[in-house]
């Protein structure tokens, strides 16, 4: 997998003074983590995507992944754009379906938010929508500690998240800026498929 990573400059007269960093992913590999600061807490991760199918978004109580860790892969969509998944394992079998076309574009940027309980409780949800799309509870909470991004083989995705385990604002105009940001910053994403 590729992953380039930067941090777009922020105006001086930003009073939120935050760093958004921004990922470009390719092929189906985890390979960069990152780790929440209470793994006991809910959390909130709020991203934005830019692809054009199969964004896939990573949660797990270790880096040290292998078939059988338990995980939860969260996929927005899949299967050509066509429907999104959560599951419990890496491309395990699926506990949530929802179908849902052309959830992802690869030429806008998306708009997401994930929040997973301490209880097992997992959301997904779309930017300026308080009720989520998919929902799904794990009778056997895992202990979240790391989450990654990644495609699909011969996919491109460009990644924008802020991760905390407080609620992060990240709305419509900070968006926007970011846009801004990337245009300046001439991230281009593009389409690897066959």
């Amino acid at each position: 997998m590729q992953i380039s990573e930067s941090t777009p400059e922020l105006n001086e007269a930003d009073p939120k003074r935050r760093k958004d960093t921004i990922l470009k992913t390719i092929h189906y590999r985890y390979e960069k983590f990152i780790q929440f600061a209470n793994s006991n807490a809910e959390f909130r991760l709020n991203f934005g995507v830019k692809a054009y199918s199969n964004a896939h978004i990573l949660f797990t109580p270790t880096k040290e992944l292998r078939d059988s860790t338990p995980v939860y892969e969260i996929v927005l969509g899949a299967d050509h754009n066509r429907h999104c998944s959560l599951r419990r394992r890496q491309q395990g079998c699926e506990k949530i379906k929802v179908d849902l076309e052309n959830i992802v574009s690869g030429d806008q940027w998306r708009w997401f938010w994930i929040k997973i309980s301490s209880k097992g409780l997992i959301e997904v949800g779309k930017d300026g929508n308080e009720l989520p799309f998919m929902l799904w509870e794990d009778p056997h909470p895992l202990n979240i500690e790391y989450c990654s991004f990644s495609s699909w083989e011969n996919t491109a995705a460009l990644w924008c998240f802020e991760c905390s385990s407080n609620n992060i604002n990240l709305n419509k105009s900070d968006s926007e800026d970011l846009m801004k940001k990337l245009s300046v910053m001439n991230l281009n994403l593009y389409d690897y498929r066959v």
